[in-house]
């Protein structure tokens, strides 16, 4: 009969370095869970989480605007500039 598995607990210093890795040096949450052995659905829960506590309650508005804005000139066949 196999043993029950433990669960891994991660420290506070090791996610903010892995997510580090992926938003500041652009790696993938495969390579960076990689060499620890840490699952990829980890690191991407972990920057999945960063990037929720670092949006402004007001970036799901300006984001909606800007997608509206977007549809609207594909539409119209117009150019999409970005700021």
């Amino acid at each position: 009969m196999k043993g029950k598995r433990k669960r891994l607990n991660y420290t506070k210093e090791f996610k903010q370095d892995a997510v580090k890795l992926v938003i500041e040096q652009r790696y993938s949450c495969p390579e960076v869970g990689r060499r620890p052995g840490v699952a990829t659905s980890n690191v991407t829960r972990w920057v999945r989480q960063y990037r929720e506590d670092q949006q402004d309650p007001g970036d799901g508005i300006l984001a909606q605007e800007t997608t509206i804005r977007v549809t609207s000139s594909l539409r119209q066949g117009k150019p999409v500039c970005m700021p």
